[in-house]
C-alpha cells in the first residue's frame, strides 16, 4: 500500500468512523464523481458529491421519519429574466409541472405537431403589434392548443406523485433561484429520480395559454395585497438599475400580455443544465443509496457551458427616496436598506443586527410608542435587503414613525444598547439554527442557501461558533457600514385604489378535452410497476397515548408533555379555559398584557430579563382559550414562567395606556374592514360559525370605550379560577414540571372540563341553497367560499368522519385533485382552488366541508358552476379510488407527527372523545373500506345537501344572474361579520 493510500485509509477511518470508508460511497459510480464527506463537527452530517456533468448532490441523513424531502435547485431566478420578458423564470416554473414527452401524454408524436404550431404562433405574436392581427394569431393559438390537448393526460405528474404517497409537492421562484420540491416515502427514491430526470431533460411546455391565465390570477391576487405593492415599490427603487429591482418575479402586466414561449425555451436551455443545478435531499436514506440512484439517473445528463454570473454590481443610493401609496387597510411606514455583502459574507452580523432591531421594535410596541413593528431581512447573491415595517398609533404621523425608527438605528450604530439585548439576540439566532436540524425541510433550506449564495458549507457548520464570537462592537460596525441616510421609505395611507386590469385573450375551456381521467401514459404505468416491487413500509401506529403523557396535577389543572429528541429548545404553553363567549373582553386584555406593567417592572423590562436567558414570551387568545407561551432554553423555562406569572399577578392597569390601546384597536378595526385579505377571512369565519364567529364575540367599540381596571380584575379572577391546560415539549423530567405546577398554579373550578355550546350556526342546516355577498369595490379578484354542514362529530360513528375525510383528500387536496384539475388545469379559472374537511374542536360540533376559489370577476359564473358540479355530480372512478386509497395509505405510513405538535394534538383528540389519533384511525379504516362505502357517504352527506356560498368582491362586476333561481341571495353587512 502506497504512502498516499495509507494516509487516505487512516483519514477515512479516524475522521469518518460512521462509514467503513468513504470509498463505499464511490462504488459503482462513474469515474470522476467528486466526494466531500461530512466535516468534523457538522451537526447536519452533510455528504456532498459532484457528478461528472457538474451536478451537485447534497444529502443529510435523518431517521426521524421513513421519508425524504428533496429540492432540485436551479441557480437562476427572476434576476436572469430577459429585460423585455419579465416573469419568465416564474412562468417556466409553472410549465415544468405540465409533463414531458413521456409523462402527461398518450401520443407525444401527434401532440408535438400541434405543440410546434403553438410555439411558432407565439413567436409571431411576440413580434406583432397590430391588434387586429394579434387577435387572429391568438385565435389560431387557441385552436391549435385545443387540438393538441386531446392527447394530454391532465396533471399526470402530480397524480403520479400523489399515488406514490408524496406530499409538499410545490415549487417557487425567487430572485436568484428556482426550486422544485417534494416529500416522498423513502422506498420510492428511484421513482422520484425517474420523474425528476425526465422533467428536466424532456419537458413539454403544453397547455401554455391556460397556465398563463393562472399566472394572471396570481398577478391579480398580488395586486389585491397591500404588502406586495409596498415591497415591490421598495425593491424597484432600492435596486434601481439592477435586475433585483427592474424585474419583478411575476412580471409586469405588459409582459404578461405578450408571452414569449421561444424565450422561455431559450431560458430553459441556458440555465436548466446540470452544472448550474443541485439535488438536495434530507431523510431516512443511506448516503451510498442516494448517490448511486442520483448518478444512475442524472449522470448521463449532458453538461453545457454556463455563462458565469454577471457581476450585477449594486448601485448605492445617492439619497433617500420617499414614495406614497394608497389603498385599503391600515396605514404604515416601510423603510428599505441594502444590508449585506454579496454572497452574504456578513450573515452572522446581519442576523444578530436584525434580531436586535426586531426586538427593539417589539419593546416600542410594549412601551406604547408604536402600534406594531416588524423586520424582514433577506440575503441575496448580490447583496441583502432589510425591510422595517411600522404602523402608527392613533394620531401618530408616518413622519414620526420614521424618526422613531431612525433613532433606534442610531442607537445600534453607536452601541447604545444593553448587553441583554445583544446576548438574547445571539441566543435567538442559535436557537433558530438548532431548530433547523429538526426537520428535513429546514436542513435542505440550509443546503440551498449554501449553493445559491456560494456560501462555503463550513460557514454553516461553524454558524454557532461564529455567532458566539461576535461582540457588541461587531454589530455597531455592521450597522455603520450599511445603515446610513440613503434608504427608501414607502408611506402607505388609506385611500382609493383600483388595481390595473390584466387584459387577457379568450381561451377555450378544456372540458371534454384530453384523455379520460382513468387513462395514463406508458411511463406512468412503468413507474407504478416498479414501485410495486419496492419493499413496503409498514405502518407504525402513532399511539399518541404513549407519546404524550397526561398528568392531572390537581382539580382543573392538566399537563400534557412530549419529548424533544433533538436539542434543548423547549416550549411551555399555559392555556386558561376562558374565552370570548364567557367574557367579551378576554382577547382585548390579552393584548393589553403586552403593554402592561407592575409597580416595579414594565413588560419591556420583563421581556429583556427573559430574552437574555434565551427565552421569548407571547400572549395569545382565540375563541377557545387564552394562553401565555414561554419558549427557549430548557434550563431557564420554569424560571421564566415563574417570572411571567408573578408579573401578571402584580399588574396595575395604567389608564393612559388603556385609553391608547382602546383608540388603537378601534382605528385598526376600521381600517381592517377595508382590506380584502381581512374581509375574506371574516366572511369565511361567518360562513362556518355565524353569530359565533370570533369577530362577533369580541367587545364592540362602545363596550371597549367603557373598559376599566375593573375589567382586568374580573378577567384575572376568572383566569385564576378557570381550568388550566399546560403543554410542554422538552427533555426535562416530568416530575419536576408536575411539582412546579402543583406549587405555582391554582386549581380550576370544575373536575370536568368546560365545553362550548353548539358553535356552528344551525341556520346552515336548512334545506335552502344560499349565497352570501360582501361587496368590496375595486377588488381585483372575486373570492368564492363554499361550505356544507355535514354531521355532528361523534366518536361512536367515526366511519362517517373517516370516510368523508378520505373523500375530501381525494377531491380537493393538492395538485392532483379533481378540484385543482377541473378548476385550474382545464378551465384556468383560478390560481388558488381547494376543498377540505374541517374537523371541529369539540365533540358534537358540526363537521364541515369547506372550499375556496379565487378567480377573476368575469369568470365568476364558470367558477361558481364548476364548484357546484364538483360537489353535486363528480363521480369517483374505480381507478381514482384505488389511486387515492394507495396514496393516502402510503402518506400515513411514511409520515410522522412533529414532536412539537403532539401535546396539543393529544388535547384536541381528547376534546373529540377519541382515545386514538386520527392517523391510526384513518389507516385502519382504509384497510377495509370499499368504494361503495365512500359513495354512500358522499350521497348521504354531500351531494344531497344544500350549498352555502359566500362571495367577496366588487359586486357591480359579479354576474349574479348566473346564480340559479333556487338560491337565496343575501347581502352581508358589516354588522353581520363583526361586533363593532
Amino acid at each position: 500500500m502506497s504512502k498516499h493510500n495509507i494516509f487516505w485509509f487512516i483519514f477515512c477511518c479516524i475522521n469518518f468512523f460512521h462509514l467503513s470508508c468513504s470509498t463505499n460511497l464511490k462504488s459503482n459510480l462513474a469515474n470522476g464523481v467528486k466526494y466531500l464527506p461530512p466535516q468534523v463537527g457538522d451537526s447536519f452530517q452533510l455528504y456532498r458529491w459532484q457528478l461528472d456533468n457538474g451536478l451537485k448532490v447534497y444529502f443529510s441523513k435523518n431517521e426521524s421519519q421513513p421519508n425524504f424531502y428533496s429540492e432540485i435547485v436551479v441557480k437562476s431566478g427572476s434576476s436572469n429574466d430577459p429585460a423585455d420578458a419579465t416573469g419568465l423564470a416564474h412562468y417556466l416554473e409553472h410549465l415544468l409541472f405540465k409533463g414531458t414527452n413521456n409523462l402527461g401524454t398518450v401520443n407525444s408524436t401527434q401532440e408535438d405537431i400541434y405543440q410546434k404550431q403553438v410555439e411558432k404562433l407565439y413567436v409571431q405574436l411576440f413580434h406583432e403589434r397590430d391588434e387586429v392581427k394579434r387577435k387572429e394569431i391568438l385565435k389560431q393559438i387557441d385552436q391549435a392548443s385545443v387540438k393538441g390537448a386531446q392527447y394530454v393526460v391532465f396533471n399526470e405528474m402530480s397524480n403520479l406523485y400523489n399515488t406514490l404517497g408524496a406530499s409538499n409537492l410545490n415549487a417557487h421562484t425567487w430572485v436568484d433561484e428556482t426550486v422544485y420540491k417534494v416529500q416522498m416515502p423513502k422506498n420510492y427514491l428511484k421513482q422520484w429520480a425517474q420523474v425528476e430526470y425526465d422533467r428536466f431533460t424532456n419537458p413539454v411546455f403544453r397547455l401554455f395559454q391556460w397556465e398563463l391565465e393562472v399566472v394572471y390570477e396570481e398577478k391579480n391576487r398580488d395586486m389585491d395585497n397591500p404588502d406586495s405593492r409596498i415591497w415591490r415599490e421598495i425593491e424597484k427603487n432600492l435596486w434601481a438599475g439592477h435586475p433585483y429591482g427592474d424585474q419583478s418575479i411575476i412580471g409586469t402586466v405588459e409582459h404578461l400580455k405578450n408571452p414569449p414561449i421561444h424565450k422561455v425555451r431559450e431560458y430553459f436551455n441556458t440555465y436548466y443544465v446540470p452544472n448550474n443545478m443541485a439535488v438536495m435531499i434530507a431523510g431516512d436514506l443511506e448516503p451510498e443509496q442516494v448517490i448511486k440512484v442520483v448518478n444512475d439517473y442524472f449522470g448521463e445528463w449532458k453538461a453545457k457551458e454556463v455563462e458565469s454570473r454577471k457581476l450585477h454590481k449594486v448601485k448605492p443610493l445617492k439619497s433617500s427616496i420617499v414614495k406614497e401609496l394608497k389603498g385599503p387597510g391600515e396605514p404604515s411606514m416601510t423603510m428599505g436598506f441594502q444590508v449585506s455583502d454579496s454572497q452574504a459574507k456578513d450573515l452572522p452580523e446581519m442576523t444578530v443586527f436584525s434580531k436586535m432591531l426586531d426586538t427593539r421594535l417589539g419593546e416600542l410596541v410594549s412601551d406604547n410608542k408604536i402600534k406594531s413593528g416588524d423586520i424582514w431581512s433577506f440575503p441575496f447573491y448580490y447583496g441583502g435587503i432589510l425591510y422595517i415595517i411600522v404602523k402608527p398609533l392613533p394620531g401618530q404621523s408616518l413622519g414620526q414613525l420614521k424618526n422613531i425608527v431612525l433613532s433606534e438605528l442610531r442607537k445600534l450604530k453607536t452601541g447604545q444598547f444593553s448587553e441583554e439585548l445583544f446576548a438574547g439576540s445571539v441566543l435567538a439566532a442559535k436557537a433558530n439554527y438548532e431548530k433547523s436540524l429538526e426537520t428535513n425541510l429546514n436542513r435542505v433550506q440550509q443546503m440551498r442557501d449554501s449553493f445559491v449564495l456560494d456560501r462555503p458549507w463550513g460557514d454553516i457548520v461553524n454558524w454557532v461558533p461564529s455567532l458566539l464570537k461576535l461582540n457588541p462592537s461587531d454589530i455597531s460596525s455592521y450597522a455603520n457600514k450599511y445603515i446610513n441616510d440613503k434608504y427608501i421609505v414607502v408611506n402607505y395611507r388609506p385611500g382609493k385604489y383600483q388595481a390595473p386590469k390584466v387584459s387577457k385573450p379568450a381561451i377555450t375551456p378544456l372540458t371534454g378535452m384530453g384523455q379520460d381521467k382513468d387513462t395514463h401514459s406508458k411511463m406512468y404505468f412503468e413507474i407504478m410497476t416498479g414501485a410495486k416491487k419496492e419493499p413496503k413500509i409498514p405502518y407504525k401506529p402513532v399511539n399518541i397515548q404513549n407519546q404524550v403523557r397526561k398528568s392531572d396535577i390537581k382539580e382543573g389543572v392538566f399537563l400534557y408533555t412530549s419529548n424533544n429528541p433533538y436539542n434543548n429548545q423547549a416550549e411551555m404553553r399555559l392555556s386558561w379555559e376562558v374565552n370570548s363567549l364567557q367574557n367579551k373582553e378576554t382577547c382585548f386584555w390579552m393584548d393589553y398584557l403586552d403593554k402592561s406593567r407592575t409597580p416595579k417592572l414594565t413588560m419591556v423590562e420583563l421581556k429583556r430579563k427573559l430574552f437574555a436567558k434565551g427565552l421569548t414570551l407571547e400572549f395569545e387568545c382565540d375563541r377557545w382559550q387564552a394562553s401565555v407561551n414561554v419558549d427557549g432554553e430548557e434550563s431557564h423555562i420554569l424560571w421564566g414562567l415563574t417570572e411571567v406569572l408573578s408579573f401578571i399577578d402584580q399588574i396595575r392597569v395604567d389608564k393612559k395606556i388603556l385609553k391608547s390601546l382602546v383608540q388603537s384597536e378601534i382605528e385598526s378595526r376600521k381600517q381592517q374592514l377595508t382590506d380584502p385579505r381581512n374581509l375574506t377571512q371574516l366572511v369565511a369565519s361567518y360562513l362556518a360559525n355565524g353569530s359565533y364567529s370570533a369577530a362577533k364575540l369580541e367587545a364592540s367599540n362602545d363596550e371597549l370605550k367603557k373598559v376599566s381596571s375593573e375589567g382586568w380584575k374580573k378577567l384575572y379572577s376568572e383566569l385564576l379560577k378557570a381550568n388550566k391546560n399546560v403543554f410542554y415539549v422538552g427533555k426535562m423530567n416530568v416530575s419536576i414540571i408536575e411539582e412546579f405546577l402543583s406549587n405555582k398554579i391554582p386549581q380550576g373550578q370544575k373536575s370536568v372540563k368546560y365545553k362550548f355550546p353548539e358553535m356552528r350556526s344551525t341556520s346552515y342546516q336548512s334545506n335552502k341553497n344560499k349565497i352570501y355577498i360582501y361587496d368590496v369595490p375595486g377588488m381585483a379578484q372575486t373570492h368564492i367560499h363554499l361550505l356544507r354542514s355535514l354531521f355532528p362529530f361523534d366518536e361512536k360513528n367515526l366511519s362517517n368522519y373517516l370516510g368523508i375525510n378520505f373523500y375530501n383528500y381525494f377531491l380537493g387536496a393538492g395538485m392532483s385533485s379533481p378540484v385543482f384539475k377541473e378548476v385550474r388545469e382545464k378551465r384556468a379559472l383560478a390560481y388558488s382552488a381547494y376543498m377540505y374537511n374541517e374537523r371541529p374542536f369539540y365533540e358534537h360540533e358540526e363537521n364541515l366541508m369547506r372550499g375556496f376559489v379565487g378567480t377573476q370577476t368575469d369568470k365568476f359564473e364558470e367558477a361558481f358552476k364548476t364548484s357546484r358540479w364538483l360537489l353535486d355530480e363528480y363521480k369517483m372512478s374505480e381507478v381514482e379510488y384505488s389511486e387515492a386509497k394507495k396514496s393516502f395509505s402510503d402518506l400515513l405510513a411514511t409520515s410522522r407527527l412533529e414532536f412539537r405538535d403532539l401535546p396539543l394534538r393529544f388535547f384536541m383528540m381528547s376534546n373529540l372523545g377519541l382515545h386514538e389519533d386520527t392517523y391510526d384511525l384513518s389507516y385502519d379504516y382504509l384497510q377495509s373500506v370499499k368504494m361503495k362505502d365512500v359513495e354512500s357517504l358522499v350521497k348521504e352527506f354531500i351531494s344531497s345537501k344544500p350549498f352555502v356560498f359566500a362571495l367577496v368582491g366588487d359586486k357591480k362586476h359579479i354576474k349574479l344572474s348566473a346564480v340559479p333561481s333556487d338560491y337565496e341571495i343575501i347581502e352581508l353587512k358589516k354588522s353581520d361579520l363583526v361586533s363593532y
